[in-house]
């Protein structure tokens, strides 16, 4: 029983770590006119920057009518020209959208995709192609 008590502290403990970080997200994506839950308008760009809870590099997943180019891996660890897969709850995904471009944050990087084609839409994830990319520091 005591064996069991401790668990469950240990348990408890780390939920409540876990919850102030849960609650506030550090990535961040813009894809066109794509809205999502709890995004915040961009006022430079008029575009709304969505929340996500994870991201996912890939090759590309490919739709009817998306374009499809051979992906190479990078040494950076992302992939030249791939898809994206952000997960979060999104408005107004259509999948074979196109955009010109699209960015995603992170605490370190923030990447710039160009060439945008949605792929996949869920209703807990939106996927995309993208022809280039571009890295920088965090902002």
């Amino acid at each position: 029983m005591r064996k069991v008590a401790r668990f469950v502290l240990v348990g408890l403990g780390m939920a409540v770590l876990a919850a102030p970080a849960a609650a506030e997200t550090n990535f961040l994506v813009r894809v066109g006119d794509i809205t999502g839950e709890g995004g915040k308008l961009d006022k430079r760009s008029g575009q709304q920057w969505v929340p996500i809870s994870s991201w996912f590099w890939g090759e590309y997943a490919v739709a009817d009518g998306a374009p499809k180019v051979a992906a190479t891996l990078q040494r950076q660890g992302y992939y030249d020209q791939g898809s994206v897969r952000v997960n979060a709850k999104f408005n107004g995904c259509e999948v074979g959208k196109r955009f010109a471009d699209a960015e995603l944050k992170t605490p370190g990087a923030r990447y710039a995709f160009t060439d945008v084609v949605i792929t996949r839409c869920k209703d807990t994830s939106i996927t995309f192609n993208y022809g280039k990319i571009r890295a920088s520091g965090a902002w």
